[in-house]
């Protein structure tokens, strides 16, 4: 893309789809002469004009919104030409293969409006990150997350650190380069105490940021247990609609079955899985059991479901399903004790062996309404002060510039100078790398935004 980052792009940036307004964009060097070909004119920046969008014989393709930004002052920091029409497919398309026949305008790749933003110094590199995440949240607490990545939240505590670095990295480079000049107030204790406060403050944004990135995340919850514990019925009862069949028959869930949720407008990711049942001889049913482990394996959060009725209430999971003990240390787990309209007992929610236990029914829906509050306060809305959002590079990025730190505390006891500065430098450029300041692999910067949409 390098090569490309001067051509004139232009591409639809609404969904395509039947609705009351589309838009097209155009950004680069040539928006003018679009504007010109289209209009008949370039409008007056900043202003909205009712036009006429025009084929090269002058006969009106549409009619609509015409907004002409001036560089620097556009999403991209270049000219761009906004077109906002009527919602038509056909009439959209139709609009842009007119735009793309002017010689030297191709169509935009994906996340090219983005890039040429963060290229142009419009964003950082988290900012624009924090536009595709607005656009894929599922609850309000990721839009307001996103929106608030947007604004810069995350880059200035990124910044405050950055800044706090590069200033003690550059006295000690003087005390190095110059040694004849006095800097009275770097003593060793100083610098000493200078990184300690840096690696404080980078610990507890990297606390910060892991919380933030559970709380954004979609969360996945697999149901599992042995057969007909009554799975199926949870995952029906859950989804509110019977979506899996449920059945006496030991064994009837062969496949996995997955759907989203909105509970209180946080998207959840419910799995249903086949019984384990690692006796089993019959073929279909095994490659149900490998499904099964798969979907355990990768789970935020576990609904272990056990049937009251038959089975003996041993809430030792490792003991009682000794395949999956490791498994089972390392993912959350809450125990579905199921059933209990057989056996007489009372809902309620109880902690055994520091796990929650959940004693309900999903045939009579006694219980169901504590495990909903249970999904709310525990696991879903564990964290509500969730303030922008952080993506998997973004605390790898923090780990590593906080072991730099690390190293640097370590040898500040030495008086390694030249050490020092060259871990400060490198943590420097770690968190600078999140921001997008200095990065040069222009694969980095591909892959982030090809996960964008075209026109964004």
């Amino acid at each position: 893309m390098n090569n490309e980052k001067n051509d004139t792009i232009a591409a639809i940036s609404t969904n395509i789809g039947r609705s009351g307004i589309g838009i097209i964009r155009v950004s680069g060097a040539l928006s003018s002469y679009v504007a010109q070909k289209i209009l008949g004119n370039i409008p007056k920046a900043r202003y909205a004009h009712y036009s006429s969008f025009k084929n090269i014989k002058g006969i009106v393709i549409d009619k609509g919104i015409a907004i002409w930004f001036k560089k620097p002052n556009s999403f991209t920091g270049e000219d761009l030409l906004e077109l906002q029409g009527h919602g038509s497919p056909l009439a959209l398309k139709i609009l842009l293969k007119e735009i793309i026949s002017i010689p030297n305008i191709r169509i935009a790749q994906p996340g090219e409006f983005s890039k040429r933003a963060f290229l142009n110094n419009k964003l950082d590199l988290t900012q624009a990150e924090s536009i595709i995440d607005f656009i894929n949240a599922s609850s309000i607490q990721e839009i307001r997350a996103a929106v608030n990545s947007l604004q810069g939240f995350f880059s200035n505590f990124l910044k405050e650190i950055i800044h706090l670095i590069k200033k003690l990295r550059i006295n000690l480079e003087s005390i190095i380069n110059f040694p004849e000049e006095d800097i009275s107030h770097l003593s060793d204790q100083n610098i000493h105490n200078q990184i300690n406060s840096i690696h404080k403050k980078l610990i507890n944004l990297y606390k910060k940021a892991s919380e933030n990135h559970l709380t954004t995340a979609n969360t996945k919850i697999v149901i599992a247990g042995f057969p007909n514990a009554g799975k199926s019925s949870l995952f029906n009862t859950l989804l509110k609609y019977e979506a899996a069949i449920v059945s006496k028959i030991s064994g009837t869930t062969r496949d996995v079955l997955r759907e989203n949720i909105y509970i209180d407008e946080k998207q959840v990711s419910i799995v249903d899985t086949a019984g384990l049942n690692f006796l089993s001889k019959n073929e279909i049913e095994k490659i149900g059991i490998k499904k099964a482990c798969n979907e355990i394996k990768t789970a935020d959060h576990i609904f272990f479901v056990i049937d009251a009725y038959t089975t003996k209430p041993n809430y030792q999971i490792e003991k009682i399903c000794p395949e999956f003990s490791v498994i089972f240390n390392k993912v959350p787990i809450t125990i579905i004790h199921n059933k209990i309209d057989l056996t007489q007992e009372k809902e309620e929610i109880i902690k055994i062996n520091n796990r929650y236990v959940i004693r309900l029914s999903t045939y009579t829906g006694k219980g169901i309404k504590i495990l909903y509050q249970y999904l709310k306060k525990n696991i879903l809305f564990k964290n509500t002060n969730c303030n922008f959002f952080v993506r998997e590079r973004h605390l790898n990025l923090l780990k590593k510039a906080s072991n730099e730190i690390i190293k640097a505390k370590n040898n500040s006891q030495y008086n390694y100078y030249e050490l020092i500065a060259e871990d400060l430098r490198l943590s420097e450029n770690l968190l600078n790398e999140i921001i997008g300041k200095h990065i040069s692999r222009d694969e980095i910067l591909t892959d982030i935004f090809n996960s964008f949409c075209i026109g964004k």
